[in-house]
């Protein structure tokens, strides 16, 4: 496969582009030296297009390989329209293994739809939205728990009465994943959101994360991409509707999290996925003498969506996300 070709954001054009793979190097203005790497696979029948995100987080690695062995798998001749995958959307924060860009601090999820002459999150947020989340007939952004949280392996969707909601829904049960949120509301700033903004469908997945390659979360991810190309009709085969072990619903918004009282080391008396009640204590906060020093609880009945991984904390990190059953349709 030949090097990376480079140009500016703004001139790419996939549908100028012959089928076959392709790998581009999509630069920002007055930033050449950092861009976007991205992988297309243009088909050889007209159909869809997908668009996949990984690496929005830094510390967030396993969407990063995942799509890169999905591009390895797929190839032209098989695909109705095209797959359009950007592996590493956050460049500098990857390469800090950091959840936030090293440059300007800022956090790449809450940024959309960016800004062209802001700093390099919101520039790169501008060209993400521009030249790739617009020309999406579908999106799904791969995250994970990163270093610092736990989730569970799951799909998120757009749990709204709106059209790409309905098409989104249809999609994460095609996925077959364990877990599946609802979302009946989309905080802004995100690739989501854009997409929402937009009009089109979205998924998201999420994982346990702890900053390593898991084997189970990089086959669930594979597996997964797989599964919803074959469901948008962009890769030949059928897919059956796979229910989850749990369905649940929730705005799954790390800034509205049940956040830590106190800094110090945060140690956990609950699991992922566990019922809680309100009241009930999911940790306490000690210090280095090993003494108590504030305790976290429930403020609500619910289901543990997220749970604090990393140890150490200061006051204000957040420590959990609560999760309903969804009992609609």
């Amino acid at each position: 496969m030949e090097a990376p070709t480079s140009m500016p954001f703004d001139r790419f054009d996939p549908e100028a582009m012959g089928p076959g793979k392709y790998l581009l190097h999509l630069t920002l203005p007055g930033s050449e030296e950092i861009g976007l790497p991205t992988l297309l696979v243009n088909g050889g029948h007209p159909g869809r297009t997908l668009v996949a995100l990984a690496g929005v987080h830094g510390d967030e690695f396993e969407g990063i390989v995942a799509l890169q062995e999905v591009f390895a798998r797929v190839k032209p001749e098989r695909v109705h329209g095209r797959v359009l995958a950007v592996p590493v959307a956050n460049p500098p924060a990857v390469h800090a293994a950091r959840r936030t860009s090293p440059q300007d601090g800022k956090n790449l999820a809450r940024v959309f739809p960016g800004r062209r002459e802001g700093t390099m999150t919101e520039r790169l947020a501008f060209a993400l939205s521009e030249a790739l989340i617009a020309s999406a007939d579908f999106l799904l952004d791969l995250h994970s728990g990163g270093i610092a949280y736990e989730f569970p392996r799951l799909i998120g969707y757009d749990g709204r009465e709106t059209e790409p909601a309905r098409a989104s829904r249809a999609a994460a049960f095609a996925v077959g994943a364990p877990v599946l949120v609802a979302h009946p509301r989309i905080p802004s700033g995100r690739t989501i959101s854009e997409a929402a903004r937009r009009g089109i469908p979205w998924l998201y997945a999420e994982a346990p994360g702890g900053g390593r390659l898991d084997p189970r979360t990089l086959r669930f991810y594979v597996r997964g991409v797989l599964r919803l190309l074959a469901h948008l009709r962009i890769l030949p085969g059928a897919v059956r509707r796979a229910p989850p072990r749990w369905h649940l619903i929730s705005e799954g918004n790390l800034d509205r999290a049940i956040l830590s009282p106190a800094s110090g080391l945060f140690v956990p008396q609950v699991r992922v996925l566990e019922r809680v009640r309100s009241g009930q204590p999911l940790g306490v906060v000690r210090d280095a003498f090993g003494r108590r020093v504030a305790s976290v609880e429930a403020p609500a009945d619910g289901y543990i969506l997220m749970l604090r991984a990393l140890p150490a904390v200061t006051a204000g990190d957040p420590i959990a996300l609560l999760a309903s059953v969804y009992k609609g349709p």
